[in-house]
């Protein structure tokens, strides 16, 4: 797209409005927040159910070159991209074991994709009706996280849109890491996103659901009308200048905002025209159709057990490479005993039906081909 016409695309975005309160003086030697819709900065935003949280991290994910839309509730808001600013310019990322036929955007699988794959989209989106179940795509995800850090060089800052930031944690819980490990690698990804050019974009139903090591390392904080259950401990001190009562009863598009240098103040936002309503059924609105298959096994965490695909990696390194079972074993950390059982359940299971089950769970290229 060139220069030009993302400009004028820009020009049409919804604005958000801030006035600083003066008792707590001004961002100082801080990021200022128009500069920092330019730079790849954290976004926290906290409140209620139907407080408008999502609808805020939407509009600040637009504000950037592009976004990358990878968690969000059950309801497949993230879909809303399509008839966003951004119109056709989406990619759709998917589970392996799950097709999907549609106009309305590009289609890729998550374990497949590569950062440079981004390069000619505005908005890449990953929902859950997309993948086969949780397990598939919180494996998916986590595998594309990893790619994220692979973006060594860049020019322009992309924002990358967590809906409801708790399920990152939860995510890590499902596939085995306890508690400690699940919140480490929360901080990490703060961390290190900033540093491979990508913003941030965080909302969470409940204070609570977030550690305050993790709210630390957010820039600049949201709050939503918060309910009954209002501020914690490390926040309080907000209700110095703003009333409990006022921030129970927020306006979906009012705000407070916090800075992580000190500053305080009061905001409203335009909403986003694109944002998906209560009762939409989006995916008919657009006409995708979605055929689910076998879901990949994918073992938890500390499992001995080979999933799918551990199995895949096996046939494919012995197919590519020609290496002995001895040597593939000491490269994939399993016994020689066990890449023999895979090699041969392969072989046998495309000699009796025609393809190897397993490998086309995962979309394997050589489910119908035997090794040496």
């Amino acid at each position: 797209m060139s220069e030009t016409l993302l400009a004028k695309q820009k020009s049409n975005l919804p604005e958000i409005n801030i006035m600083w309160d003066p008792r707590r003086g001004n961002l100082g030697e801080g990021i200022g927040f128009k500069e920092s819709l330019k730079k790849p900065v954290a976004y926290e935003t906290l409140g209620r159910k139907n407080a408008g949280k999502s609808s805020l991290s939407e509009v600040l994910a637009a504000h950037y070159p592009k976004v990358i839309d990878l968690f969000g509730s059950r309801d497949n808001e993230g879909l809303c991209w399509v008839r966003s600013p951004f119109g056709k310019q989406v990619l759709f990322l998917k589970g392996n074991s799950v097709k999907i036929d549609c106009n309305c955007a590009d289609i890729i699988n998550a374990t497949d994709v590569k950062v440079s794959d981004f390069e000619k989209y505005q908005a890449v989106v990953s929902c859950s009706c997309f993948y086969g179940d949780m397990t598939e795509e919180w494996h998916a995800l986590t595998k594309l996280m990893s790619k994220l850090w692979h973006r060594s060089y860049w020019t322009e800052p992309w924002c990358v849109l967590i809906r409801e930031a708790a399920n990152l944690l939860y995510s890590r819980l499902a596939l085995g890491e306890n508690q400690y490990q699940a919140k480490n690698y929360m901080i990490y990804v703060l961390r290190e996103m900033r540093h491979h050019g990508y913003a941030l974009a965080l909302d969470t139903l409940r204070m609570y659901s977030i550690d305050a090591d993790i709210r630390a390392l957010s820039d600049f904080i949201f709050i939503k009308a918060l309910g009954i259950e209002g501020l914690q401990a490390e926040l309080r001190w907000v209700y110095k200048y703003y009333k409990p009562k006022s921030l129970m009863k927020l306006k979906p598009e009012q705000f407070i905002i916090v800075s992580n240098c000190g500053p305080l103040g009061v905001g409203w936002f335009d909403y986003p025209s694109w944002h998906k309503k209560e009762h939409e059924n989006l995916i008919r609105e657009f006409d995708i159709q979605i055929t689910y298959g076998q879901v990949p096994h994918i073992p938890g965490s500390g499992s001995s057990q080979v999933g799918d695909y551990e199995h895949l990696r096996i046939i494919k390194s012995r197919i590519e490479t020609g290496k002995s079972m001895d040597v593939l074993a000491a490269e994939l950390g399993r016994s020689s005993r066990t890449i023999h059982k895979h090699i041969t359940l392969h072989n046998n299971t495309i000699r009796t039906l025609g393809e190897c089950d397993t490998c086309a769970r995962v979309n394997g290229d050589y489910r119908r081909r035997v090794t040496d």
